[in-house]
């Protein structure tokens, strides 16, 4: 794409800060990204975000929350992509950005992702109640609701939540009630031991503070490739199909809307319970 053309866009000009989150030992998972969004947006607007590495941080690999079980890596790697997506969410309030693109760098973007985007941003500039939509889903759960034709293929759909934070845009309105209920790095343990990890907390929580929203089917989908977090290969994330709706005049979102918190609430009950367990014995 020509960068001077691509300029010349509704998404950018916006002036969204669009972070890709990075290992700092990592810098070809950064190249890779850039190559993988060339073709599809302005790559000057791309700006590297350094994400944290779970086993740097205090309390890892000493009791009480680790006794040399083999998955400790894996809680180090969600304690780190937490804290990144965290320091990414501050980088946009600090700089009182109204929208923030926060994208991990396994990103691979659809072909059709700018005529996509383009149609996406007059149903976000005439809605002023949305938290974030997700330009990559998996696992979405309800309420569903359809709410626009994009592209061809492509659609707009409000959601209860969905698993998976590889590329997602949030609205500035959500930024810091989102960051009042997450950890720091000196209370992140325990927050995992209850929330387990970021995208499980979003699927559950990023509706309280405005509507969800996804494109579907992913307009942005993860590379196959080695996890930072698990260690293991990944199945390359947000490439199933689209999200299940029904009709706007139908009375099944109202309800899902009237019991999710009753649902959410005996959720998370469930966790506290579970969670004893790891209080007592660690991760």
């Amino acid at each position: 794409m020509n960068p001077v053309a691509a300029q010349e866009h509704p998404f950018w000009d916006r002036d969204p800060l669009a972070l890709v989150v990075n290992l700092d030992d990592r810098p070809a998972r950064w190249a890779e990204t850039v190559a993988a969004a060339a073709p599809h947006l302005p790559t000057n607007r791309l700006v590297r975000h350094s994400a944290v590495r779970g086993t740097t941080l205090p309390g890892y690999g000493v009791p009480p929350w680790f006794r040399g079980r083999p998955r400790d890596r894996t809680w180090a790697g969600r304690a780190g992509c937490l804290l990144s997506h965290r320091s990414a969410l501050e980088r946009a309030l600090a700089e009182n950005r109204e929208w923030l693109l926060v994208l991990e760098d396994d990103a691979v973007f659809d072909d059709a992702f700018d005529p996509v985007l383009r149609a996406l941003i007059p149903h976000l500039d005439a809605r002023s109640d949305w938290s974030a939509c997700y330009f990559g889903v998996g696992d979405p759960v309800g309420p569903f609701e359809k709410r626009a034709d994009l592209a061809p293929g492509f659609s707009l759909h409000r959601i209860g939540g969905a698993n998976h934070t590889h590329a997602y845009l949030i609205h500035r309105r959500a930024l810091a009630p989102v960051l009042a209920r997450w950890p720091r790095g000196d209370t992140i343990w325990p927050w995992l031991v209850r929330h387990r990890a970021v995208d499980r907390w979003y699927r559950r929580h990023l509706d309280d503070h405005g509507e969800v929203l996804a494109v579907s089917p992913s307009m942005i989908r993860q590379r196959v490739g080695l996890s930072d977090i698990t260690g293991r290969q990944n199945g390359g994330a947000g490439q199933k199909g689209p999200v299940t709706h029904v009709g706007a005049n139908s009375a099944l979102p109202a309800l899902a809307r009237l019991t999710r918190p009753l649902r959410i609430g005996l959720a998370d009950a469930w966790d506290t319970l579970r969670a004893q367990r790891k209080i007592r014995r660690g991760f």
